[in-house]
C-alpha cells in the first residue's frame, strides 16, 4: 500500500515512477535497517540464513517498502543455500506492483539462484539479457554482477551504461563502480538522484 501510495503521488505530480525512488525513506520502514543489515552480515559469515533471520528477510519482503524488499532480496542471494521458501515469497512481490528498484533487486535474486550449478557462460549470458531491460536498477546491477563474474566483460558493460543510457540513475552508479576500480577514463560523472537508491547501496557495498 506505502509503495502504491507513492507511486500514485508520484504520477499525480508528473514524476516518473522510477525517481519515486528519489524520496526520502519513509520513518518507520528505517527503524528496520539495523534488524536486516545485521541479518546480510550473519548470511555473508554463515553462508547459510539462521531461523531468526529468516524472520527478517520475510517481514521485510512483505513490507511494502522498496528499500528494504531490496535488501531482504539481496540477503537471501547472500546466501550459499537455495532458500527455496524464501525465493517463493520473493517471486510473489513480482506479482504486485512494486517499485522499480525492489523488482530489480529480486529479480537479480532469483536469476542468481536459478543459474547456481550453471556454467560460467551461461551465467553471464542470463544477465546480460538484462542489460537491456527497461528497469535501470536491474540494467546496472546486472551489469556489477556481471563484473563480479568476469571482471573485462563487466567493466564493458559497466562503460556503456555510463557512457550511453538514458537514465541518471544507471549512468551515475555505472560510473561510481568504474571509478572504484579505476576504469572511469575520461566518462564525466553522473548526479544520483535517488536517495533511497544510495542509502540501500551503502548497506550492501560495506
Amino acid at each position: 500500500m506505502m509503495i502504491k501510495t507513492m507511486i500514485f503521488f508520484a504520477l499525480f505530480l508528473g514524476i516518473n515512477p522510477i525517481f519515486a525512488n528519489a524520496l526520502p525513506m519513509d520513518a518507520e520502514a528505517g527503524k528496520k535497517l539495523p534488524e536486516i543489515k545485521s541479518a546480510i552480515e550473519n548470511i555473508r559469515k554463515n553462508g547459510s540464513i539462521s531461523d531468526k533471520d529468516q524472520q527478517v528477510v520475510a517481514q521485510d519482503l512483505a513490507s511494502g517498502d522498496g528499500v528494504l524488499i531490496s535488501l531482504a532480496a539481496y540477503a537471501i542471494g547472500q546466501s550459499k543455500k537455495k532458500e527455496t521458501s524464501l525465493c517463493a515469497k520473493a517471486e510473489e512481490i513480482l506479482k504486485t506492483n512494486t517499485d522499480a528498484m525492489a523488482e530489480a533487486f529480486v529479480r537479480l535474486t532469483l536469476l542468481k539462484k536459478s543459474a547456481e550449478g550453471k556454467t560460467v557462460s551461461e551465467r553471464i549470458a542470463l544477465l546480460e539479457a538484462l542489460l537491456k531491460t527497461a528497469n535501470p536498477f536491474l540494467r546496472v546491477e546486472a551489469a556489477k554482477e556481471i563484473f563480479r563474474i568476469h571482471p573485462q566483460k563487466g567493466e564493458g558493460a559497466l562503460k556503456k551504461i555510463a557512457l550511453e543510457d538514458a537514465n541518471a540513475i544507471a549512468k551515475s552508479e555505472a560510473f561510481n563502480q568504474l571509478d572504484k576500480i579505476g576504469k572511469r577514463d575520461a566518462i564525466e560523472p553522473t548526479f544520483q538522484p535517488s536517495e533511497r537508491y544510495q542509502l540501500l547501496l551503502s548497506i550492501i557495498e560495506k
